[in-house]
């Protein structure tokens, strides 16, 4: 069980210093990382359906879901943000972990928004707060459900 906690515990600091890192890239940073995600998709959907696009229709691909990749990255981070801090307070036994994740994620989330404020060109948003709350949300219910169906 010790080994466990340490376990989480070090998985804790590891994912909540690549949140970190994510949040001190500048605006320009930032955008070519989300760009990056979005150009490998294009590349994946031009290899499945042997469909090449041209540059222009790419960049409109690129412009048009770039929002949705920025938000679905900070729902997928904070889901697995809500998987761990969920296992940590199990393995403490803690009377409400969902409740303690829940509030953890969400004060990390807030510092977080708040830390990019010191990033060029970068600002801070509820809306991310609110879809890092979701995620953390659904992270730590799904792992509730799963143990409980596990028994």
């Amino acid at each position: 069980m010790k080994n466990k906690r340490y376990l989480f515990v070090g998985l804790l600091i590891l994912w909540m210093l690549i949140i970190f890192l994510f949040s001190s890239q500048n605006a320009k940073s930032s955008k070519i990382t989300s760009d990056k995600v979005v150009t490998k998709m294009i590349e994946s959907y031009e290899i499945i359906t042997n469909n090449n696009l041209n540059n222009r229709k790419k960049e409109q691909i690129i412009d048009n879901t770039r929002f949705l990749v920025r938000k679905t990255a900070h729902f997928i981070s904070y889901f697995i943000l809500g998987i761990i801090v969920y296992l940590i307070f199990t393995t403490y036994s803690f009377k409400k972990p969902v409740l303690y994740t829940i509030i953890f994620c969400l004060i990390y989330s807030c510092s977080d928004e708040i830390h990019q404020l010191f990033s060029p060109g970068r600002t801070a948003r509820v809306l991310d707060c609110f879809i890092d709350t979701c995620g953390s949300s659904c992270g730590c219910l799904l792992m509730k459900y799963e143990k409980k169906y596990r028994k």
